[in-house]
């Protein structure tokens, strides 16, 4: 259970980066809009390449950086209004089954990301139009997204199976 308790912990620590991280997108995000609308529409001077920031690494940002301490809290969306009509032995194995197939999904989407992201790394990928950015970096917030989203439903599998909540109660989140 030592181990768990580690990992568990190394895993919150990673979570909070990353949502923190996601924080800072969303306020720069929220900067970098209002300066290219005022600029459009009172200076008639856009900010360059605000759409394509915002597209490309902001939003991903802050869409897939907070997405597993959202999972943490039990923030995500689940309709579980008929599980909550099952005994607890029931509730319990059909979260167990819900975690462990998001983890699955989620296990093949973190491997994907990661490839794709070395790939345009080591490739030097841009995309192309007025404005060209890099591809790695957007591939890369993903990445880190969707590893961090497998590591918590790991953790929330043997959450399941060792008959404990699987929304972690100590960071005041609730399902």
């Amino acid at each position: 259970m030592f181990v768990i308790d580690l990992v568990d912990r190394a895993v919150r620590r990673f979570e909070d980066v990353l949502d923190r991280l996601a924080q800072l997108a969303l306020f720069i995000m929220m900067v970098l809009i209002c300066a290219d609308a005022g600029g459009r529409y009172l200076l008639d001077k856009p900010v360059p390449a605000a759409y394509e920031m915002t597209e490309m690494y902001l939003m991903i940002g802050v869409v897939f950086l907070a997405l597993a301490r959202n999972q943490a809290l039990g923030g995500n969306v689940a309709v579980d209004f008929l599980v909550q009509l099952a005994s607890p032995g029931w509730r319990r194995l059909l979260g167990f089954l819900y975690v462990a197939s998001a983890f699955l999904v989620y296990l093949g989407i973190a491997y994907m990301a990661t490839r794709m992201a070395v790939q345009n790394f080591s490739l030097g990928r841009w995309t192309h139009g007025a404005f060209p950015l890099p591809t790695g970096p957007s591939w890369a917030l993903f990445a880190a997204g969707a590893i961090a989203m497998t590591l918590r439903l790991a953790l929330q599998m043997l959450r399941a199976l060792r008959g404990q909540e699987i929304y972690d109660p100590s960071l005041g989140g609730h399902h």
